[in-house]
């Protein structure tokens, strides 16, 4: 049986991130917690307050995990989020967006 590894609060993804260029980043900022054997992220819309809801926390031990969604438009974004050093991550991520056609459709 494998052994139970707890989260330390010194994990370097334990803390509150946001896009290193404020200027041209997001205005999404995210605190990710440590919690038992995995994490608790929080996020934030800091450009008018609004809490995102976080869904889906995965953690494999490299690669953190989660889904948002924005209450008030319904914005979908996946994230993967991964250590680069102790001040920075790397985040790739995937947004889900509803597209409709333009012009008619080829017969």
């Amino acid at each position: 049986m494998a052994d139970i590894v707890r989260l330390k609060h010194s994990h370097p993804l334990v803390g509150t991130w946001r896009h290193s260029d404020k200027e041209f980043g997001t205005s999404v900022q995210f605190t990710v917690l440590a919690a038992g054997e995995g994490f608790d992220v929080r996020g934030v819309d800091t450009a008018d307050e609004e809490p995102l809801v976080v869904s889906d926390v995965r953690w494999d031990g490299r690669v953190l995990r989660f889904a948002t969604d924005v209450p008030s438009t319904g914005h979908r974004v996946d994230y993967a989020i991964e250590v680069e050093s102790p001040n920075e991550l790397r985040v790739a991520y995937t947004c889900r967006e509803q597209w409709v056609r333009v012009d008619s459709p080829a017969s």
